[in-house]
């Protein structure tokens, strides 16, 4: 497939993404913005290469079963995926890829938005001010109630609701969850929110409850008329996550008798059609889905989208659905019940640690990846609690600023976990012997560390800090590209897809720079080739398409 594949893009998008779409591939827009129905997505799936679908259109079996399917892929416009049948995805060998990890901040502020407004019963006032009836301030006019010293119940505890906790708190709430396993320690402290025994008993003692689950089978109806039932007379409901988490009819009879104080909906059962006695009812305050509605979010979830759409027309598996050691990590957790992923770059120096090491050492240890620029202490700390069963923070790091991600964001490992994943470029490795460190190998140790300062300094790191960090390790799998050329070829196609995706600028580098930057890992790669397949008990060998060759 060229990169001119012929796409469809379902609903409009922001300006900017819309403009690079076009430039990029033989791009069809929407026009009047609005749902193609059921015929149009049929005569789509045989007109087109690629779709950028939305929340909005319902991909089922029969409709990726239409006869003589010409899409290849579903870069799906948004992070849920609940509107398409993977299993039919699969089956058909139909990419799906999404936009993870861009909304949290946008959705936490609506989260808290709709907490205002149904607390201080901001809708109706605004609402009564329109319509022209306000007749001037008198001391017992819409009275609310406050949220400081109140206390917000989150149902989930992944990274939104972890962002709302954040926000709640600079409110002067307190913060309770209910979640299938418990956050680490180190995050309750950090956000001060406890887990509540049971989604019932959170219930029962919070003033805000605020649903930050996914969609699905599993979460359908959670809140139903029992749940509403346990609720405090004056609790409001906030909802941001899918709209059939509630049962809403049994939320409209709660309202209706007066059993809870308030709701406040970004999403529907039914969206886009809304209950009609949630419309009528003055204490439901009502978003039309605005979770993810900034620009900065939109349009960062358009060219995330467009990113996966490089990828895959340039023959390349896509950032969000992959084949790499990553998404390999991924899958196999994703058959394990509770199973966690550790990855080697999360255990990164910070930025200002490593400044001090290109300092104090050699300037080459500014770029983090080789041994001497992890925290291996943070590591061991890590694994050693995910073995003892604890329910533990695992760290994150950020490249997009280049250090460590704020504590409040690290997601956490389930407790009494059963497999733990640890996956890095050079995971396992052993060090070089002291003849092998001699020479240099390419332009950047001949020209930058002709004395070997960097890569002695790296290797006695893997000699005696690294044995800690891998002792736990009970099976070890290599992947093995099939040379070096391979390797800078990969890499390249990855940062032309980024190039594509947001243009020449920061964090992206052009081939000079891509170069001297994959020099600095080449030495250990190569040893780690030649040392470690007979050791290895599992070594996958990969072909140039990144397929499994062996």
């Amino acid at each position: 497939m060229t990169d001119r594949l012929k796409l469809l893009v379902t609903r409009r998008l922001p300006d900017q993404v819309e403009r690079h779409l076009s430039e990029s591939w033989d791009t069809t827009l929407s026009i009047d913005d609005r749902p193609l129905d059921r015929d149009a997505l049929v005569r789509a799936m045989t007109a087109y290469d690629a779709w950028m679908p939305t929340i909005t259109d319902r991909i089922d079996a029969d409709l990726i079963a239409t006869p003589g399917r010409r899409v290849r892929i579903l870069a799906n416009y948004g992070a849920g995926v609940d509107h398409i049948d993977l299993a039919a995805a699969r089956a058909a060998g139909l990419v799906v890829t999404n936009t993870p990890d861009v909304l949290t901040e946008a959705t936490a502020e609506i989260a808290i938005l709709l907490m205002l407004m149904t607390a201080r019963r901001a809708g109706e006032g605004e609402r009564e001010l329109r319509s022209g009836t306000w007749t001037g301030w008198r001391p017992s006019h819409l009275i609310g109630q406050g949220l400081s010293g109140k206390t917000l119940g989150l149902v989930g505890f992944g990274r939104i609701a972890q962002a709302t906790a954040v926000k709640a708190r600079g409110l002067g709430m307190r913060v309770r969850y209910a979640s299938r396993s418990a956050a680490a320690p180190e995050v309750e402290r950090r956000l001060d929110a406890t887990r509540a025994e049971s989604l019932e008993a959170l219930a029962t003692e919070c003033d805000v409850l605020s649903l930050h689950v996914p969609g699905g089978a599993e979460t359908r109806h959670m809140v139903d008329a029992a749940l509403l039932a346990r609720m405090k007379p004056n609790a409001i409901v906030v909802n941001t996550a899918r709209g059939p988490v509630i049962a809403e009819d049994a939320l409209v009879e709660a309202l209706d008798e007066g059993r809870i104080g308030g709701v406040g909906l970004d999403v529907y059962e039914h969206e886009p059609t809304v209950h009609p006695g949630l419309l009528a009812h003055p204490r439901a305050v009502l978003l039309p889905h605005l979770g993810s509605a900034t620009i900065e979010a939109r349009t960062a979830m358009g060219m995330r989208a467009a990113a996966n759409l490089a990828a895959f027309a340039r023959g390349e598996e896509p950032a969000d659905r992959g084949s790499g050691k990553s998404t390999v990590a991924a899958r196999l957790a994703a058959q394990v019940e509770r199973s966690a992923i550790l990855s080697l770059d999360d255990l990164y120096l910070t930025r200002a640690e490593r400044q001090r090491l290109a300092r104090d050492v050699h300037p080459l240890f500014a770029t983090r990846g080789v041994p001497g620029t992890h925290d291996v202490a943070l590591g061991v700390e890590t694994i050693a609690a995910i073995v003892r069963g604890e329910a533990v923070a695992l760290p994150r790091f950020d490249k997009a600023i280049d250090d460590r991600a704020p504590q409040a964001a690290w997601p956490c490992a389930p407790e009494a976990c059963r497999l733990l994943i640890f996956e890095g470029w050079c995971v396992g490795a052993r060090p070089q012997d002291e003849a092998e460190l001699a020479a240099p190998v390419n332009t950047l140790e001949a020209l930058e560390d002709a004395d070997g300062i960097w890569r002695r300094h790296a290797n006695a790191a893997l000699a005696t800090d690294y044995p800690r960090l891998f002792a736990a390790i009970d099976t070890l799998v290599l992947m093995m590209p099939p040379d070096w050329p391979t390797v800078l070829r990969w890499r390249t196609q990855q940062e032309d897809a980024l190039r594509r995706a947001h243009g020449a600028g920061a964090g992206v580098m052009d081939d000079a720079r891509l170069a001297r930057f994959v020099s600095h890992y080449e030495r250990l790669t190569r040893h780690i080739w030649t040392e470690m397949p007979a050791r290895a008990d599992l070594c996958l060998k990969l072909a140039e398409d990144r397929s499994l060759s062996a």
